[in-house]
């Protein structure tokens, strides 16, 4: 039985997910050491496709989203849970409308100044931001974000740390989290890495190897999340990617018919 409950996969973890080949999803890495060790380590092959699904999404959406991504790579992927806690909540729901530059801000000054006077809630849905070798914390021992947030950071730790990782996937404030984390890569780095959005259309002023964006004709919220960005494709759809619903994204046939 497959177990993709809040309590064994926390907002935060990393699952890896292979369409492919059996058990199919693996359990979670809880901490972010546990996982560079796997990613560079021999047990692992194949794996180099990142993925970063939206808001408040849990690890059943976020598995689902990388076993789209997974059947069209034909290989592993590597799916954050996104670890958006309770600290998160007004940050995240002005972050499309006021742009994520400010939103980037807010959320820094809002988990700031929690790890420094409510650590305990600065805490929530940070474990993975938590363990990242190197992390800038407060006294209290609360995490500070380096990136704008704690998917961001999370993003930006792998990226730097797993060199075999060359293809970014994200969904909505998925794919926010991956132009943040890009920002603050080196151009050496990041002129290796495939990024690839869906119902949000990123800057494309981080050089990268390759940028493919979509954005359904009729994804309101992504159009708004998208503020002077253009995205490669506009395919008759709304923000959703769940195949099971009419005129929604299509994750897999997309990067399928992509040169990824």
């Amino acid at each position: 039985m497959l177990d993709l409950t809040a309590q064994s996969n926390p907002s935060g973890s990393i699952i890896v997910v292979d369409a492919n080949l059996a058990p199919y999803v693996s359990k979670p890495f809880l901490g972010m050491k546990a996982f560079f060790d796997f990613a560079n380590g021999p047990e692992n092959v194949g794996l180099h496709t990142l993925t970063v699904t939206g808001v408040g999404s849990s690890a059943f959406g976020s598995v689902a989203f990388a076993w789209d991504v997974s059947k069209a790579l034909g290989e592993p992927v590597a799916a954050i849970v996104p670890g958006y806690g309770l600290a998160d909540v007004v940050p995240q729901a002005l972050g499309g409308w006021l742009g994520f530059e400010m939103y980037d801000a807010i959320q820094s000054v809002t988990q700031e100044f929690l790890a420094n006077f409510a650590p305990t809630l600065a805490m929530m849905g940070k474990d993975l931001a938590r363990s990242t070798p190197g992390r800038v914390t407060a006294s209290t021992g609360a995490p500070v974000f380096r990136h704008g947030s704690a998917a961001s950071d999370d993003v930006h730790a792998i990226l730097r740390n797993v060199r075999g990782i060359a293809r970014v996937v994200g969904h909505s404030k998925g794919a926010l989290a991956i132009e943040n984390a890009l920002r603050s890569l080196p151009s050496d780095r990041t002129k290796e890495i495939s990024v690839h959005t869906f119902g949000c259309a990123i800057s494309e002023a981080v050089p990268c190897k390759q940028y493919s964006q979509y954005l359904g004709l009729i994804d309101a919220l992504g159009f708004w999340n998208s503020p002077n960005n253009f995205p490669e494709h506009r395919p008759l759809a709304d923000h959703s990617t769940n195949s099971l619903f009419p005129l929604s994204l299509q994750v897999t046939s997309s990067l399928a018919n992509a040169s990824v």
